[in-house]
């Protein structure tokens, strides 16, 4: 169970190298300090931050740390090269924060990202001259690196010139259709408005009054459908219409025409 790891070392310097990486830092892995090997090395590039030098030390198990803790003279032959000295771990099962010696760091993976845990403390302060030089191959590996990174860097520059060159167009166009859209939105309720305004000229009612209208306003939905039927099943569209109902008017008089004079017959004979 003490064996089993629980992270992976490639997960952990693949975010150190994101984390420690260009224009402020340039990333090392796996150095050679003397006869101690450090997994991975971050130099600071500005001027302001003192050209600060960051240590790394991964840690994957638990009894991995554990033997590291019984020899502490292993990593005291390297720290004194470095500003920050750090232990990195998948978690603190590896590594408790109470168990990191004093003047060190621990972060943790998080993600893709690391977190810092316990601050490691700048072991050199403002004087920088107290730190022990660095091996000239060393030096040279991390001119190189720094190179190749400021290399790839310019490579990549246009790429990512151009893709926020192809961002700000993108943000312009989607303003631009928002205002199109609002705009036609706007015209369109305006134009319906109009429409309720002619209406209610026309008609005298007013649709937008919550207790006057609702009498008035279903007698003359259920008259205009009336007619729509009329005008349906009548040739001659509304005309021919309007004669059915002329028609059906005449009808009904002469029909209450006949009753009173019926009813007139049947009075005298009832009394």
């Amino acid at each position: 169970m003490g064996k089993k790891k629980i992270g992976t070392v490639g997960a952990l310097r693949a975010a150190l190298a994101k984390q420690y990486s260009p224009p402020e830092y340039v990333y090392v892995e796996e150095a050679t300090l003397g006869s101690r090997r450090v997994d991975g090395i971050a130099m600071n590039l500005w001027s302001s931050r003192g050209f600060t030098l960051h240590g790394f030390e991964i840690k994957v198990s638990r009894s991995d740390w554990q033997s590291e803790k019984k020899r502490p003279a292993k990593a005291e032959a390297v720290t004194g090269y470095f500003d920050y000295w750090w232990l990195v771990a998948p978690n603190e099962e590896v590594i408790p924060r109470d168990e990191v010696p004093d003047g060190w760091g621990l972060l943790v993976i998080e993600g893709t990202c690391l977190k810092v845990v316990v601050r490691a403390r700048d072991r050199n302060g403002s004087n920088r001259r107290e730190r022990n030089d660095m091996p000239r191959n060393f030096v040279a590996r991390l001119l190189a690196k720094t190179a190749a990174q400021l290399a790839r860097w310019e490579e990549l520059r246009p790429l990512v010139d151009d893709a926020e060159a192809e961002a700000h167009r993108r943000f312009e166009e989607g303003e631009k259709l928002g205002r199109k859209l609002e705009m036609e939105k706007t015209n369109d309720l305006r134009a319906q408005a109009k429409k309720v305004q002619e209406f209610q000229d026309a008609t005298g009612l007013n649709i937008c009054d919550r207790y006057g209208y609702s009498f008035a306003f279903k007698d003359t939905v259920r008259l205009t459908k009336l007619l729509r039927g009329l005008t349906a099943t009548s040739p001659g569209g509304i005309e021919g219409a309007l004669k059915n109902l002329v028609r059906i008017q005449e009808n009904l008089f002469e029909a209450i025409t006949a009753l009173r004079e019926a009813n007139d017959k049947i009075k005298p004979l009832c009394s």
